[in-house]
C-alpha cells in the first residue's frame, strides 16, 4: 500500500525549509551527474534560488554520518568551479527533521 509512504513524503516536505526547496516555481536540478575530473558526483538536487546560487541537497536516511560532510564539500566546490558565488550544502535526514549545512 502506498499510502503511507505518500503521507510520510507529505510531512517531509512540510518541514519549513525543505518545502522551499519544492516550492512551485524553483529553478532546480534533481539527480544530476557532475564529474570533477577525478569522479563522478550525483547529489539528489540543486536548488538555484537566484543567479549565481546554489543550494546542494542531499537526502540520508538513518544516524547521522559526518562522512557525508566530505562528500557535500566536494559538490560545492565543483559548483564554485563553475562560477557559482554562493553556494551552499544541505545535508537533510527528512525522518529526523535535521538539516546540516555545510560550507567551504
Amino acid at each position: 500500500d502506498i499510502e503511507p509512504t505518500i503521507a510520510t513524503f507529505k510531512d517531509y516536505m512540510a518541514q519549513d525549509e525543505p518545502s522551499r526547496w519544492f516550492a512551485p516555481g524553483v529553478k532546480f536540478i534533481a539527480e544530476r551527474t557532475m564529474t570533477d575530473g577525478s569522479q563522478v558526483l550525483r547529489s539528489d538536487r540543486i536548488v538555484f534560488p537566484a543567479p549565481g546560487e546554489a543550494i546542494v541537497v542531499d537526502f540520508k536516511f538513518g544516524e547521522r554520518d559526518k562522512r557525508y560532510h566530505s562528500q557535500m564539500k566536494r559538490y560545492i566546490q565543483l559548483l564554485a568551479k563553475c562560477g557559482y558565488t554562493s553556494v551552499v550544502g544541505k545535508i537533510w535526514y527528512p525522518d529526523s527533521s535535521l538539516i546540516e549545512t555545510i560550507t567551504l
